[in-house]
């Protein structure tokens, strides 16, 4: 608080700072008076608690009088507990009618393929899904390192993959997992993301019974 006693009010003085790689936090050689920590939150991070059970984005009381800093007093344990967001991890599987690894106008989705989430050093998938009714599947999964292992129907193949048909944005309508194994490369979902365009399939029946 400023001069007023009262915080909030426009006399207030705003100190700023970051976290260090530990977390740890510190406003040094404050003067006596009436305080009050405001944290921001990193993008795709959001709060739980702090350590005086309120506002979990902001810290007002040491005690029931309040957060009042005496001369030589240090207020320590001023905590806020965050976490990381879960991100979305989700594209598309489409009938590749010309086999040549690009969707064409008209080439529409592919429901009920499966499609296996793995962690990276997994033992187990970490999740799997089935394609909706217009070729789509979605995961909601913690930030990590993970890749995708997609499964064809009977009567299906793949199609190649990462094809450069000259399009500036060639992912955003090419396939991209493996020819033969199905698997995607690894990739990094950051806290409260998306991943990047690694998830797009194409199926194709050419040459199946």
């Amino acid at each position: 608080a400023g001069p007023d006693g009262i915080l909030n009010t426009a006399d207030d003085v705003l100190m700023t700072t970051t976290t260090n790689a530990l977390g740890v936090y510190t406003f040094p050689n404050l003067q006596p008076g009436l305080y009050q920590i405001v944290q921001t939150n990193l993008p795709g991070y959001s709060s739980l608690a702090d350590a005086d059970g309120g506002n979990p984005d902001n810290i007002t009381q040491m005690s029931d009088s309040g957060f009042l800093l005496g001369l030589g007093e240090n207020a320590v344990n001023r905590d806020f507990e965050d976490q990381q967001n879960d991100g979305v991890i989700g594209n598309f599987v489409w009938y590749d009618a010309d086999a040549d690894g690009i969707q064409d106008p008209g080439e529409s989705g592919i429901p009920g393929v499966t499609v296996a989430l793995w962690q990276v050093g997994g033992s187990v998938p970490f999740s799997t899904t089935v394609t909706g009714p217009t070729g789509i599947y979605t995961f909601t999964v913690p930030p990590g390192d993970y890749y995708l292992v997609f499964t064809p129907p009977s009567g299906f193949v793949f199609s190649p993959a990462d094809v450069n048909d000259g399009n500036p944005n060639p992912d955003n309508r090419d396939s991209d997992p493996n020819i033969t194994t199905g698997q995607t490369a690894n990739f990094t979902l950051p806290p409260g993301g998306t991943a990047p365009e690694l998830g797009r399939r194409s199926l194709s029946n050419r040459g199946q019974p």
